[in-house]
């Protein structure tokens, strides 16, 4: 091995050795493909337009303010300027970009016109106020594809371009279509297009509600639910479309969901909930009224007639046990009868009511049955003291 004072010598010669030799840089970690292309291929306004198209609005804005100084702006990155001051929150500069859009998509379309430039023509128009203007150029640029003076849209973007069109001119069923075809093109393409397919899921959402098509209503709000963009208001909505399908577990969730986005005006989403996850511990609700009649049959006084009598019946039912005397299996049977029979029917009448948009918390306080929403328990009768034992 050698003696100490060689291995010493030897330790430092390695030591001199490493200080003299040049440190080899570390290469920091590849870029993923996507960013790769975007930084060797794209130009700085294609980059820009990739980031608005995917969301992320504060890198776009960015590009487009230094393309904005060099003063090669175009009609629709100036609109996507304005939206993304607008989404940072600054309604002035939005309002400013608008206007100046405006001008240069109207020369534009005038000189040379596109899908594109038509697409956000119409929508500068409208966000000005000019709507029958906005109708018109979305009129035109439709008939455009009618009449195959252009070609058909195969991009899922553009597809969403003429639904949009579509819809500003209240062609609802066309708009409907070409909303499918965009969203089936977005996963297709696996383009994350997150602005545009919660734009779509909207429209498409709320025409379901409309028709009464609740389980297209469900399918659309659920997912828009999972891009984490919906608001209260359409977790309400989606909730009802669960009630309307006998998801009475997950209308609750959703309900759930309704009140925590706006705590302070969540007094109907908690009452929903509460009759919601009742119904789902009672497993199933009646389709029709006592009397026979479908729950969409009654009127608003109907159904609070029905709620005041059931809630009367529970009342009823928990005093005269009250005063049963001990050792009456049978009447006491009776009376739990009597709520479990009402307990579904003032359910159905309460969520029917609810859904119909009319105050249950309102009428639910009184009427003095608010606490049979909160409490399932008022259901039931109180258990019985059991009977002392003999002790000798």
């Amino acid at each position: 091995m050698g003696s100490k004072r060689e291995r010493a010598i030897l330790l430092l010669l390695l030591a001199a050795a490493c200080l003299a030799c040049p440190k080899r840089a570390v290469a920091p970690p590849a870029p993923a493909p996507e960013v790769k292309q975007a930084a060797t291929e794209r130009t700085a306004a294609e980059q820009a337009v990739f980031l608005y198209d995917r969301g992320q609005y504060d890198e776009a804005r960015r590009i487009l303010e230094g393309l904005e100084r060099e003063g090669t702006l175009s009609g629709p990155l100036m609109y996507r300027l304005g939206f993304c001051y607008g989404r940072a929150g600054n309604e002035a500069k939005q309002q400013e970009w608008m206007r100046r859009a405006l001008e240069v998509l109207q020369q534009e379309a005038a000189a040379s016109n596109t899908l594109e430039v038509s697409f956000f023509l119409a929508n500068a128009l409208a966000n000005m106020g000019l709507l029958p203007a906005a109708t018109k150029t979305a009129s035109e640029a439709t008939s455009r594809i009618e009449k195959k003076e252009w070609p058909p849209p195969s991009r899922a973007l553009d597809q969403f371009r003429v639904a949009k069109l579509y819809a500003d001119q209240n062609r609802t069923d066309e708009a409907i279509r070409w909303y499918r075809l965009s969203l089936d093109g977005f996963t297709a393409e696996g383009a994350p297009a997150p602005g545009y397919v919660r734009w779509a899921r909207r429209f498409l959402a709320h025409g379901a509600i409309a028709r009464g098509d609740f389980a297209d209503a469900s399918e659309h709000l659920t997912a828009l639910a999972a891009l984490g963009d919906a608001t209260a208001t359409e977790f309400d909505r989606l909730a009802v479309a669960r009630i309307r399908l006998g998801k009475w577990g997950l209308a609750a969730e959703a309900w759930g969901e309704a009140v925590r986005l706006d705590p302070a005006n969540a007094d109907r989403p908690r009452y929903c909930k509460n009759l919601a996850m009742q119904a789902e511990m009672l497993r199933s609700l009646p389709t029709n009224s006592p009397a026979g009649s479908p729950w969409s049959e009654l009127s608003k006084d109907d159904l609070e007639n029905l709620m005041k009598e059931q809630a009367a019946i529970a009342r009823q039912a928990h005093a005269d046990a009250a005063r049963l005397p001990p050792g009456d299996p049978e009447a006491r049977a009776a009376l739990e009868r009597a709520l479990a029979d009402a307990h579904p029917v003032f359910v159905a009448a309460a969520l029917e009511y609810a859904l119909r948009n009319y105050d249950i918390r309102e009428t639910a306080f009184l009427g003095g049955y608010a606490p049979m929403i909160f409490h399932a328990s008022e259901w039931q009768l109180p258990p019985t003291d059991p009977p002392e034992s003999d002790q000798n």
